[in-house]
């Protein structure tokens, strides 16, 4: 029963996903991203969910599976990139600018939404995790350096009264907390990618096993 494929709602669906890009970019880049918890905020988020739903439903609807994957696989993608991306800054701000509870809350939120739905992409489409490890990794070793330079570097340039004044010991926990989820998210992604690499090879293996077995030749006795 798999006919449809109606090109009108195949049409209407890739209007809502352009739109769908059209309002994550416009929401970066107007730096909306970062008002936390405002009306606009809340409004923009979900329009982008919503617009990706509809196309990926009238994708389904008119029976173009192959496309409405394709979008997963490259929304998948792009919501691993941002959470990478949102890792950095949120990292970046914390050790910098130290975060208000609201800012960090915000970062909380929008970091465990991308990473999600990036996980559940690649999961669904049986895609690896490898790639988007190596970001966490580059990027969480990045933080641990900044890390270093704040706490062992910057403070000589103070003595150790001012250094006491500026140190904040909320702050601190703030940034381990963003180290520990860095790591641990490159950690389970990088396992996760190793151990399906390991059962495709030894799938494949006794495969070939089988396969060998099966081509064994067979001895005639001369009579």
């Amino acid at each position: 029963m798999t006919k449809s494929k109606d090109p009108i709602i195949i049409f209407l669906a890739w209007i809502a996903i352009a739109a769908d890009l059209v309002t994550l970019v416009q929401f970066i880049q107007s730096k909306n991203i970062v008002n936390f918890w405002t009306f606009q905020w809340f409004i923009s988020i979900c329009s982008i969910f919503l617009l990706i739903a509809i196309g990926l439903l009238l994708l389904n609807l008119a029976k173009a599976y192959n496309q409405a994957e394709s979008i997963i696989s490259f929304f998948g993608g792009i919501y691993f990139l941002s959470s990478i991306a949102i890792y950095g800054t949120w990292g970046f701000d914390q050790v910098c600018e130290n975060n208000t509870f609201s800012e960090y809350m915000g970062f909380v939120t929008l970091y465990s939404i991308t990473l999600a739905i990036g996980i559940y992409s690649f999961h669904s489409r049986n895609i690896s995790f490898l790639i988007p490890s190596y970001g966490f990794a580059f990027m969480n070793i990045a933080y641990i350096l900044l890390l270093v330079y704040k706490y062992v570097f910057y403070p000589a340039k103070f003595n150790s009264f001012d250094y006491q004044a500026k140190f904040n010991s909320m702050n601190f926990g703030g940034e381990i907390i963003i180290m520990i989820l860095g790591a641990t998210v490159f950690i389970s992604l990088y396992q996760e990618s190793s151990d399906k690499t390991s059962k495709y090879k030894e799938k494949n293996h006794n495969n070939s096993r089988k396969t060998d077995s099966l081509n064994i030749p067979i001895k005639i006795p001369n009579m």
